[in-house]
């Protein structure tokens, strides 16, 4: 006889309910959890437009179809809206396979000029198989971290390659972004990688995307963002993979993880004005299962030590307990929540963690100490 999952509250907005629904695959309960609110309430009550245009708005509809495959919760789902996101998940795979195709045609390139590349981000997630489907994640560019010496080398291989790299309005008056290509120089002084985390972006012909060549993960860099590049570079065998002929250095899982949570927690809110990028999240939660599969517990206590990330992985962990519902809590050797910063986050908005989450991305951790501090000592 199936048990009846524990209460939880109902669901009452969009939000609430595509967290609730993301988290069914994360669990047998929690699926079990989705299908009992779900099948609880009428169609009419639960906001499934609502629910779609949001998952479009956070790039996450791709993801939302494979959870509800994944997760048996079709035949709780309107038919329109689960042929909708079945149309987007397969328009999102035809282009990733052209996407890794692009990837392929300039890693190739590169290897050629025996320039060393590692993928990073949503391009990499497709690359090394973290997804079950090429499908499953959007993509809005593809990103590629090599080393500041190999600069030279790889500007004059893909010059000859007769790539071209976008004209960026900040340093040409009068045309916008995206609007105008030229070819690759040498002497550009735009590519000199000390003034920039990532060249200008190279696109070649019909590419399918831009090509973001990154020396290091943010434009601003400190001695986290440091370490978490350097982690990025320490693969070594166990992480080398081969695509289309080509060696590529992987990094370690534990590295990509807080690559993401970095992005996602701190430099993206001063870069895009404290915009969420679920994508990030989506990534990283994907990739804490991967570090749990890997057995690599400790290597990620180290690196969270060594990167002083441990706060915002306290957070991103209670983000995923609670408001995905995450099922349970790892004991990973080296790191010790921050039950204090957790108790004061949970004080301050209990009910509306999304919105609070913007808030803490806005405006960083030490102004957000000092208003919590305010906050409850009123």
């Amino acid at each position: 006889m199936t048990s009846t999952p524990v209460a939880a509250p109902k669901p009452t907005h969009a939000q609430d309910w595509l967290d609730l629904l993301l988290a069914a695959p994360l669990s047998t309960a929690s699926a079990d959890q989705a299908r009992f609110l779900l099948n609880g309430e009428r169609t009419e009550v639960i906001d499934w437009a609502g629910i779609f245009h949001l998952a479009g708005e956070l790039f996450l509809s791709p993801w939302l179809h494979r959870v509800i495959k994944d997760a048996s919760l079709d035949d709780i789902v309107p038919l329109d809206v689960l042929d909708a996101l079945r149309e987007i998940h397969v328009a999102n795979t035809d282009r990733n396979q052209r996407l890794l195709e692009d990837l392929d045609r300039v890693t190739g390139t590169l290897g050629e000029a025996d320039v060393s590349m590692t993928p990073l981000k949503g391009i990499a997630m497709l690359a090394e198989g973290v997804y079950d489907s090429p499908g499953d994640r959007m993509l809005s560019d593809i990103d590629i971290l090599v080393d500041a010496t190999d600069i030279p080398r790889l500007l004059e291989a893909l010059a000859g390659a007769r790539y071209q790299q976008r004209v960026d309005h900040r340093h040409l008056s009068g045309v916008k972004a995206g609007q105008a290509l030229r070819p690759v120089e040498l002497a550009d002084p735009r590519n000199a990688s000390a003034e920039r985390h990532h060249l200008p972006p190279f696109t070649l012909g019909n590419a399918h995307a831009q090509i973001e060549i990154h020396t290091r993960i943010t434009l601003n860099e400190n001695d986290r963002a440091a370490a978490i590049t350097r982690s990025l570079r320490t693969g070594g065998d166990r992480f080398r993979y081969r695509r289309n002929g080509v060696e590529l250095q992987g990094a370690p899982t534990e590295s990509h993880l807080l690559h993401c949570l970095y992005h996602y927690l701190v430099s993206d809110s001063t870069a895009d004005g404290g915009i969420v990028d679920y994508r990030h999240l989506q990534d990283g939660q994907r990739l804490y299962q991967r570090v749990i599969e890997q057995g690599r517990l400790v290597e990620l206590g180290e690196l969270l030590e060594r990167t002083a990330m441990a706060p915002e992985f306290t957070l991103f962990l209670w983000q995923i307990e609670h408001i995905l519902r995450y099922p349970r809590r790892i004991d990973i050797p080296g790191f010790v929540p921050d039950a204090s910063l957790l108790d004061e986050f949970l004080r301050v908005n209990r009910s509306d963690a999304i919105k609070y989450w913007r808030f803490w991305r806005r405006w960083g951790p030490t102004f957000l100490k000092r208003r919590l501090r305010a906050l409850l000592l009123r």
